[in-house]
């Protein structure tokens, strides 16, 4: 849900009361459903703008030309490109549970990626690095992917859109 307007105030028994406005009214639905419930988790965080289809379908397009030139697989130039600029982090894994975790996070699709990053010595844990696929980029993220995709493009002499049109595709 996306809401604006938020308010927190103070009722008369010194309980503290939240107050926003949606932006989409089918959310009213959803939360009715929700009024008679004890205890809720809540979560709130700022806004972002999620990558947009377009983006992603130049990103592909640029990914296939890249592939051609250096004979690779559109798929490996978009991973390479995740791993050089992607969203990351960092978790220690029961070396027990390293491949239940990585299987489960390729699962969700071709950007998301890992990679051993440090087995620590006398422990049972391995440090592995987890790439956020650009599904879940917003516009600032998918904008910094698009950034390296281009200029791999440029290095290998591969046409692209003006800096304009780029620009553009970019917000």
């Amino acid at each position: 849900m996306i809401c604006r307007d938020l308010k927190l105030l103070s009722d008369s028994k010194g309980d503290w009361v939240l107050s926003l406005s949606l932006t989409n009214k089918m959310d009213v639905r959803t939360l009715q459903e929700l009024i008679e419930v004890e205890l809720l988790d809540l979560t709130l965080k700022k806004h972002r703008n999620k990558r947009t289809l377009t983006q992603n379908a130049y990103l592909w397009v640029l990914c296939n030309e890249i592939a051609k030139k250096v004979s690779s697989t559109k798929v490996k130039v978009y991973r390479d490109s995740i791993r050089a600029v992607g969203v990351s982090s960092d978790r220690d894994i029961n070396n027990d549970d390293i491949i239940f975790f990585i299987k489960s996070w390729r699962k969700q699709g071709e950007g998301f990626v890992c990679d051993k990053m440090i087995t620590k010595p006398n422990e049972f844990q391995t440090t592995i690095r987890f790439y956020q696929g650009s599904s879940e980029y917003d516009t600032e993220e998918m904008a910094r992917l698009i950034d390296e995709i281009v200029t791999s493009a440029k290095d290998l002499g591969i046409d692209t859109m003006s800096t304009e049109e780029v620009g553009r595709l970019k917000r």
